[in-house]
């Protein structure tokens, strides 16, 4: 953070290999097809997208992911600034798919620079169908590839440039992988196996990813509900506590607050992973007791390289 001199802030400052700085993103990899999705563009991008693609990261084809597109889930600074980097002063990309709400690709069209990326077809903005998506469980998903689909949510949030989404994310078969960068210290590459969560129906594992909203109250559907469907939940917990932000109004940067969303999903089926977490969090202190209490209370801290794939039911010897 600009001009902070917390803590947190300074041990990542004097240490550089500690991710906990870089923001939190979602990769999707389909290492079956050979491509990966990142939900959101954030100003990391670029260090993540690397880890993502790093040369000893690779497809069923030997070769590395390719970048297969990216979703949005609203235009504040985190989540869309990384945009720029696939443009023609650094990557100059061609025709990268973005998928995103009707509100926010009229936010990338009517501005620029981010109108340049598209008149010179760096990317290629795909509209969600938010008719389709009202948080329903007859909404139709969009696929990615056969074996992953996501579903957008919409939720509240400081709508001052574009609405926000959620995600629900389908794998059927292979794995996600979760760039996850709020939180803890950055583990060394490791591409051994991602830990498996028990599959639901046909092998198909779901995740929520939801790294901004006002809160849970007004959602359509709740979030109790949403967290017993599922079996990952990557949730906002932006701020521990009321009154966390000194000298500042909380109110005008909305955000659950991490002590009720643990006693308000407190016994549900998913695993919770707490996520987006402000540089003021104590959940980011490895050895906070906040941190220490979450943990005993069930729940996961985000850290940067977290991986989830599937728990498969076929045959042995055959694949989904």
């Amino acid at each position: 953070m600009i001009g902070c001199g917390c803590h947190r802030c300074e041990y990542a400052r004097r240490n550089p290999d500690f991710k906990d700085g870089l923001v939190v993103c979602l990769a999707l990899a389909d290492e079956t097809e050979g491509k990966v999705f990142l939900i959101d563009a954030t100003p990391d991008l670029r260090e993540q997208l690397w880890y993502i693609q790093h040369p000893k990261r690779k497809g069923d084809s030997g070769r590395p992911l390719e970048l297969g597109g990216i979703l949005l889930t609203h235009a504040h600074i985190g989540h869309y600034t990384g945009l720029l980097q696939l443009g023609k002063e650094e990557a100059d990309m061609r025709g990268v798919p973005v998928f995103c709400t009707p509100s926010m690709a009229s936010f990338l069209r009517s501005n620029q620079p981010w109108r340049q990326l598209t008149d010179r077809g760096n990317i290629a903005i795909q509209e969600l169908d938010m008719d389709a998506t009202d948080n329903s469980k007859d909404a139709v998903p969009v696929q990615l590839t056969r074996s992953l689909s996501v579903l957008p949510v919409p939720v509240p949030h400081r709508a001052e440039l574009s609405d926000t989404v959620a995600y629900v994310v389908s794998v059927a078969s292979r794995a996600v992988d979760a760039s996850d960068t709020a939180v803890s210290h950055a583990p060394k590459l490791d591409l051994g196996p991602p830990a498996e969560v028990s599959s639901g129906e046909n092998d198909t594992m779901k995740l929520l990813y939801c790294p901004d909203t006002d809160g849970w109250s007004d959602w359509k559907r709740s979030i109790s509900s949403w967290c017993n469907e599922v079996d990952v939940a990557l949730l906002d917990a932006t701020f521990h506590g009321k009154g966390e932000l000194k000298g500042r109004d909380m109110s005008e940067v909305s955000h659950p607050i991490a002590t009720e969303t643990m006693a308000q999903l407190a016994g549900c089926k998913a695993e919770v992973v707490l996520i987006h977490l402000n540089h003021t969090n104590p959940l980011l202190t490895a050895d906070s007791p906040e941190r220490a209490q979450a943990v005993a209370a069930g729940y996961k801290v985000g850290s940067f390289g977290m991986e989830w794939a599937p728990t498969l039911k076929t045959p042995a010897g055959s694949r989904a």
